[in-house]
């Protein structure tokens, strides 16, 4: 019995030799540090991955539409040339404005003639109604 004592106290102690040296182990802590990271990793990893069907859809989605996007800006352009949209627009700025310059102008020369006309026509009459040339009922 002594032996089987001696023995479970031996046990015991080396057990706790054992325990004692291992908290003491630096090298069992960093092991435990990169565990405990690993972990992590995993975790996030495993998050990562369950995003991945729904990125994968939008990356699909979001290329159908940029894909229309494009359709969209080429049927704008006459031949798919930027340059010649760009000149077209510019001809179109070019005739407004010419067309903006002769309405004007005609305005203004129609305005100068016009009261020029309307002095005129009522010179003649004040000129033709001095001259007694105009008959007026009921006066003589």
């Amino acid at each position: 019995m002594t032996n089987g004592m001696t023995n479970g106290m031996t046990n015991g102690n080396t057990q706790s030799n054992r325990h004692d040296r291992r908290q003491g182990d630096q090298h069992l802590a960093v092991l435990n540090t990169i565990i405990q990271q690993l972990a992590d990793v995993h975790i996030k990893l495993e998050r990562l991955s369950s995003l991945e069907p729904n990125l994968n859809r939008h990356i699909a989605e979001e290329e159908v539409f940029q894909n229309e996007l494009r359709a969209m800006a080429t049927e704008a352009f006459p031949n798919g040339d930027l340059v010649l949209h760009r000149m077209e627009h510019e001809a179109a700025r070019e005739r407004a404005k010419l067309c903006k310059e002769f309405w004007q102008s005609l305005l203004a020369k129609l305005g100068e003639k016009s009261v020029f006309a309307i002095l005129a026509v009522a010179g003649a009459i004040i000129w033709y109604w001095l001259n007694g040339h105009m008959h007026v009922p009921g006066v003589k």
